[in-house]
């Protein structure tokens, strides 16, 4: 609902050119030039403070350029001068609603139906205060309302398809977005919003075909880039989505879903820095921003700063103290005691009706690690192994699969052969593989190795995978790794190696060394050494006990379906040995193999051992500031009641696990 620009009092001639100077200023806004315009707005309210349709249009502007505070002040000093304008009543409205007071913003927008009875927009925004509040049937009574009055409502349409995909019905929301665009087939919000409901259903192509529309309508549309980017994450095209980000922020640098979005990006490509500065300028522009901190704290905490990951963490709970995934994020870094509040606090959110079943099992998971923080360690199995219950039947793990998967790469690995180059050139970047088990010491390896400043630490990142795809599709390949193997021939692993290097060096050029942790790459290893003649293999491993406990207790995000049930994590562990004796067999003399514990106990003499391997000089100053936890060796042992006849199929996993090292 929008107010026509008014004149003040008086007459003649000053008159015409107040009400000029209001449109002109009007103009500017819709423009997006909120620069201009509060130039203008300030200096008509300079010579004529009681114009309360330019405090009004000062307010949007204001709040245009994120700062809701003066908005607030403009909208209010605009209905103390005239009570009856009912654009400021609902601008005062949508920013209260914006800030989370939803109380007050009904009561604003009910002081416009009273002036204006019949305004459908009203009842709109009404609507989606209420769904904000989680009053769904008094939101579509809203929604119908408005659509009882004008049948074309596409905003009504999109709220309750909102709420359809609250209550779980999402092809049914789908089907209402699509309803909303036949009324409004230019609606950028309107393809936003069926975009994202799209993504959410993992239909990301015709997701990324709304986000496409919206930008052929406004190629400024900030929001729109910002989906966009997070469907070419969604593909993992990082520097597409990139490009995507640093373009909204050139068209509207006060963007925070584009600064928050573009620290998410850096935080995937493993820049940490960058992506901290990021989340720190969304915290500039709005430092409320709940998920700004959760992102900012998550950060640190991955660059070891817990401290400050705690004070980021806090300060989001402050704001809301609902946030459930602050505290799911917290507790990595916050030391829980028996009779601790905050792990009363946490009990206290397993008692609500209205947790999510997302929630609730992420939440066993934390409160397993509180109570073993605390020593109870009988209250952390059992909440574990709630939540690795709820996991497993989500995500059913193919033991059969699996193992078929091992015996096909010995069939197709069978013999070590040379590499597909030669013996590289000394300017040639080395990759270094690290392969281990989740939680078995490669985090650990790769800190050591990343000290190094020839080395560049790429993490979990994707690239070796994508490089083998790439070149599967360049001879239309067909067939998945490790069956693409019966067609590949020595040209074709050089090319994967070349792709791979190629993708790496756009995030950075320099370094002579690159290295790579995706857990999976255990089973590539016999492609590893035949695309690089100067590839380094290191093989991280630890005592299997604690490496079971620590798989089962920690909370994946996605994948890992093995790790859910101790049977299953057996059968995946024993299948993994066999692999990996394998390979010891093949190529034994070119890799490395890592203990957990060894370099707990003498992180230098661990460090120089890699760094001997790698053909790197080592520094032992270059270390002194890891810290090097000791207390998770042994751990198992605190769950030795709770393990039962497991424990024996885990004796028998150490011995073979003993037969690797006896390989290597």
């Amino acid at each position: 609902m929008t107010e026509k620009p008014q004149n003040g009092s008086g007459g003649g001639k000053r008159k015409v050119s107040l009400k000029s100077a209001v449109e002109e200023g009007y103009r500017l806004f819709r423009d997006g030039r909120n620069e201009d315009a509060v130039a203008i707005f300030s200096k008509i309210l300079e010579k004529r403070p009681d114009i309360a349709p330019a405090h009004n249009f000062l307010g949007m502007a204001r709040a245009n350029q994120g700062k809701m505070d003066d908005a607030l002040a403009c909208y209010r000093r605009a209905l103390e001068i005239d009570p009856d304008l009912a654009d400021a009543h609902n601008n005062l409205g949508n920013l209260l609603r914006h800030l989370g007071d939803h109380q007050e913003a009904i009561a604003s927008y009910q002081r416009v139906l009273d002036l204006v009875p019949g305004s459908t927009v009203i009842h709109v925004n009404m609507g989606k205060t209420l769904a904000a509040m989680g009053r769904g049937e008094e939101a579509a009574a809203c929604f119908d309302r408005a659509l009882e009055m004008d049948g074309k409502s596409a905003p009504a349409l999109r709220g309750l398809a909102r709420l359809q995909e609250q209550e779980g019905d999402g092809e049914g929301a789908i089907a209402t977005f699509r309803r909303a665009l036949e009324i409004e087939p230019n609606s950028v919000a309107g393809l936003n919003d069926l975009g994202i409901l799209l993504e959410s259903q993992q239909h990301l192509d015709e997701a990324l075909a709304c986000f496409q529309r919206a930008l052929e309508i406004d190629p400024k549309a900030v929001g729109s880039r910002v989906n966009l980017s997070n469907i070419l994450r969604s593909q993992e095209k990082l520097e597409e989505a990139e490009a995507a980000l640093l373009r909204a922020l050139e068209i509207d640098p006060l963007s925070t879903s584009a600064h928050n979005n573009l620290g998410i990006i850096y935080r995937d490509m493993q820049r940490e820095e960058d992506a901290i500065a990021c989340f720190r300028r969304t915290l500039e522009i709005n430092p409320n921003h709940i998920e700004a901190l959760n992102n900012m704290g998550n950060a640190l905490r991955r660059l070891g700063k817990d401290e400050e990951a705690l004070a980021a963490f806090q300060r989001a709970i402050d704001i809301d103290p609902d946030f459930m995934e602050v505290y799911l994020n917290r507790a990595k870094v916050y030391k829980f005691h028996d009779g601790d509040p905050e792990l009363e606090r946490l009990k206290g959110y397993m008692e609500k009706e209205d947790l999510s079943e997302h929630y609730r099992k992420h939440l066993f998971f934390t409160l397993g690690k509180a109570h073993d923080d605390a020593g109870l360690y009988g209250e952390a199995f059992s909440n574990f192994q709630k939540g690795n219950e709820m996991m497993a039947r989500q995500e059913p793990y193919d033991a059969r699969n699996h193992r078929i998967g091992v015996e096909v790469l010995k069939r197709i690995f069978h013999r070590a052969l040379p590499p597909a180059r030669e013996e590289p050139a000394a300017a040639d970047r080395i990759p270094i593989f690290i392969v281990g088990m989740s939680r078995s010491g490669k985090t650990i390896t790769e800190s050591l190795l990343a000290r190094h400043p020839d080395v560049y630490d790429a993490g979990e990142r994707k690239e070796w995978t994508k490089a083998i795809q790439e070149v599967c599709d360049r001879y239309s390949i067909t067939e998945g790794f490790p069956q693409c193997m019966d067609a590949m021939n020595g040209d074709r692993i050089r090319e994967i190696g070349q792709v791979y290097i190629d993708m790496v060096g756009k995030t950075d050029p320099d370094s002579k060394y690159i290295i790579n942790t995706i857990p999976g790459n255990y089973s590539h290893v016999g492609l590893i050494f035949l695309a690089f003649p100067h590839v380094r293999v290191i093989y991280c491993h630890r005592y299997p006990l604690d490496n079971f406990l620590q798989v089962y207790f920690y909370r994946y995000k996605h994948g890992n379906q093995h790790s859910y049930r101790f049977g299953d994590l057996i059968s995946y562990y024993a299948d993994y040995l066999n692999i990996m004796r394998h390979w010891f067999g093949l190529y034994g003399g070119r890799m490395l193999s890592v203990e957990y514990e060894a370099t707990i106990r003498n992180p230098a003499e661990t460090a120089k051992r890699v760094y001997d391997y790698c053909g790197l000089e080592f520094d032992p100053r270059s270390i002194m500031d890891m810290e090097f936890r000791s207390d998770e060796i042994g751990h198992w042992k605190n769950y030795e009641p709770y393990l039962g006849e497991v424990r024996e199929a885990l004796l028998r996993m150490i011995q073979e696990e003993k037969r690797v090292k006896a390989v290597s």
